[in-house]
C-alpha cells in the first residue's frame, strides 16, 4: 500500500500486479517513510513495523483493503482508493517464478522442491503465505464492500498513467521489462481448471478467461 504525499490517492498493492512498476513511476509523489505512515494508521501488529528485529524503512507493500479501511485514521472519503488486478492464470505463473527466484521469501523453503502443480494445490488448500492468495482477498474492506474508486487491469498501463497525470501527478515513463512466458509450459488442463475454480469471482467479475494453452505467451 502507498499513499500520495497530498493524501488524496491510496494505492492498494495486490502482489504480482505490477505495483513495483507503478510505484517507481510515481516515486516522487508517494510517501515512503514508515514514520509518516505511523501518523496516519493504527498499527495492527508488530510485523507492520518490523522484519524480525529490524525496523522497516517503508510501509509493507501488500496491505489489504480490510486492514487499510479498519486502521487508517484519515477520513475514508478524503482519498481515492485504487488497485490493479491481473489475469489470475498469468498471476500465478508470475508468483511461482518470483518464489523460485527469491530465497528469502517465507514460502521458499516449501516451494524449493515443488513444481508448479504442487504450488497451486498448496494455494488452493490455503497452505500458503498471504501474498499468494486470490486477488479478491485484497479488495474487500472491513464492511465486506469493494469500495474502490478505480480498479485497473494489469495491462492498462496507458489508462493508469492517464489517471494520475490528469490529477496533476508527476508520472515517469519507465518501461516494463518483463519477458513473455509460455503458459502451456506451466499449466495442464487440470491446473487450469483449479485456478478457474479458486479465482472464479475475480475471473468472472473482471472478464478474464482461462487461457488457450496452445503456444500461449504472457508477460511476467
Amino acid at each position: 500500500m502507498r499513499l500520495t504525499k497530498d493524501k488524496k490517492v491510496m494505492l492498494i498493492g495486490i502482489p504480482a500486479t505490477r505495483n513495483g512498476w507503478l510505484w517507481e513511476c510515481l516515486k516522487d509523489e508517494l510517501i515512503n517513510d514508515i514514520n509518516v505512515y505511523e501518523e496516519y494508521f493504527q498499527v495492527p501488529h508488530r510485523g507492520m513495523l518490523f522484519l524480525g528485529d529490524q525496523k522497516r524503512t517503508s510501509w509493507p507493500p501488500h496491505t489489504n483493503n480490510i486492514t487499510v479501511s479498519s486502521t487508517c485514521r484519515l477520513d475514508r472519503s478524503s482519498y481515492q482508493k485504487i488497485a490493479t488486478i491481473r489475469d489470475p492464470w498469468e498471476r500465478y505463473v508470475g508468483l511461482f517464478e518470483f518464489l523460485s527466484n527469491n530465497p528469502e521469501h517465507a514460502m521458499r523453503k516449501r516451494t524449493r522442491n515443488w513444481n508448479f502443480e504442487n504450488f497451486l494445490f498448496s494455494v488452493s488448500r490455503g497452505d500458503c503465505t498471504f501474498d499468494v492468495v486470490p486477488q479478491v482477498n485484497y479488495l474487500y474492506n472491513h464492511e465486506a464492500k469493494m469500495d474502490f474508486d478505480r480498479i485497473f487491469k494489469f495491462e492498462q498501463m496507458t489508462e493508469i498513467k492517464k489517471y494520475f497525470t490528469e490529477k496533476g501527478y508527476k508520472f515517469q515513463d519507465i518501461p516494463v521489462t518483463s519477458k513473455p512466458k509460455n503458459l502451456a509450459a506451466y499449466y495442464t488442463d487440470e491446473t487450469k481448471k483449479l485456478v478457474g475454480t479458486m479465482c472464479w469471482f475475480e475471473a468472472t467479475f473482471f472478464g478474464y478467461r482461462a487461457p488457450d494453452l496452445s503456444g500461449h505467451m504472457v508477460a511476467e
